[in-house]
């Protein structure tokens, strides 16, 4: 879980793979983001003759963009195989949900005066106030 106002470059997740290969040249892996991010809003970054990857926030999220993402990644030898390309074994899936957040209200004053009369019946609407931010909701005050 991401919060939505989390700054690209943020990590996100690190993944691990291993490779049984007994000579180094076909232990070396590349990694890729098979789908899931059309948008471009996540990337990957690995050292060549690491096991690990890690998943970076590209772009700005955005919860009304989209709540989740589910990005699959791919690990494959640099070496080319023979034989079948990559099983199920070597795509992982990272759900990331992004968490909204919501700005605190903005008032135009730090305090509000009102008179009120003596015979003002309780439970009457006393003030309303209009935060700053046209996006937020109306105070009340009984």
């Amino acid at each position: 879980t991401l919060p939505e106002d989390v700054k690209p470059g943020a990590l996100v997740a690190t993944l691990m793979a291993t490779d049984a290969d007994l000579e180094p040249a076909f232990r070396l892996m590349d990694f890729a983001i098979e789908e899931g991010d059309p948008e471009g809003i996540f990337d990957l970054s690995w050292e060549p003759d690491s096991d690990h990857v890690q998943l970076r926030l590209r772009k700005n999220l955005s919860y009304e963009a989209a709540p989740d993402h589910k990005v699959v990644v791919v690990v494959s030898n640099i070496e080319e195989l023979v034989g079948p390309g990559p099983g199920p074994a070597a795509t992982a899936t990272v759900t990331i949900l992004v968490e909204r957040v919501v700005a605190p209200l903005k008032l135009d004053q730090e305090s509000y005066e009102t008179s009120i009369p003596v015979s003002t019946p309780a439970g009457s609407l006393l003030l309303t106030i209009q935060p700053s931010d046209p996006m937020s909701r109306t105070l009340s005050s009984l």
